[in-house]
């Protein structure tokens, strides 16, 4: 039955086309290649304009964040650091510059840093005043989950997997089917129920699946799931989303 889903059920959603998500932990030499296949698209005549205007939007983003770095006024960044000062996890925003104001310590800028170089950044600018220190740095994206217990915008890390997001929202909500989850940003479907099932089987993590700030996850009430593909993949859905955070919990117990 899974070899027949794996056929049967396509990798990837209506939103993920040939040029692929853009993930934000991309690092220089990532973003540098996807900038010249973007712009190899771009001219091309063999794709469509839709295709060509497309590539040509996000090789720009690209070249922004080449420029500028990737941090805003009103991010945030999970931060700890070790080594000769006492400092415990504390979530620090990204103010006007852009940079943030570390405790006893003071500003530090981020023009031009990119999400993959913040730790390194950090551990730079942070060794002029502390000998060696050891730098956990965690970027956080502002995502809005709809359908689970605690709905609402939440600051999530990049790196935390879907099923695991949702259930840092206090899980599905009453009457929600878990397997009716889906991915939306703006007017469009990047991820749609079916197009979940392997990423959500897999762990993909946020940035895996290329998601940005402001994009929202969305779960549905549903039906029990019925026969056939999608009632399979629903219920298949609904069974990761439950039992791969337990699975996780028990695996860090071993």
């Amino acid at each position: 039955m899974i070899a027949a889903l794996a056929f049967a059920v396509p990798a990837l959603c209506s939103g993920q086309d040939l040029l692929g998500p853009t993930r934000l932990e991309s690092d220089r030499v990532e973003l540098t290649r996807l900038l010249a296949q973007y712009d190899a698209v771009t001219q091309s005549t063999a794709y469509s304009d839709v295709l060509r205007d497309e590539g040509r939007a996000r090789a720009g983003f690209i070249r922004e964040r080449l420029r500028t770095g990737d941090f805003r006024t009103g991010d945030q960044i999970a931060l700890f650091i070790e080594g000769g000062v006492a400092l415990q996890w504390d979530t620090l925003t990204v103010e006007v510059g852009p940079l943030i104001v570390v405790p006893t310590l003071g500003p530090i800028l981020l023009q031009g840093v990119l999400r993959s170089e913040l730790e390194t950044h950090l551990s730079t600018e942070l060794g002029r005043f502390i000998r060696s220190p050891r730098i956990q740095a965690r970027a956080l994206i502002r995502v809005s989950l709809m359908g689970v217990a605690q709905p609402g915008f939440r600051m999530m890390p990049t790196d935390v997997p879907l099923s695991e997001a949702v259930m840092l929202a206090g899980g599905p909500g009453p009457g929600v089917d878990p397997g009716q989850i889906r991915i939306e940003r703006g007017q469009d479907v990047l991820w749609s129920v079916d197009d979940l099932l392997a990423p959500v089987a897999e762990g993909r993590t946020l940035d895996e699946l290329g998601l940005q700030p402001g994009d929202r996850i969305i779960l549905r009430e549903g039906s029990a799931p019925g026969a056939g593909v999608g009632g399979i993949t629903q219920s298949l859905i609904s069974a990761v989303l439950i039992t791969l955070p337990l699975l996780l919990i028990t695996a860090a117990i071993r």
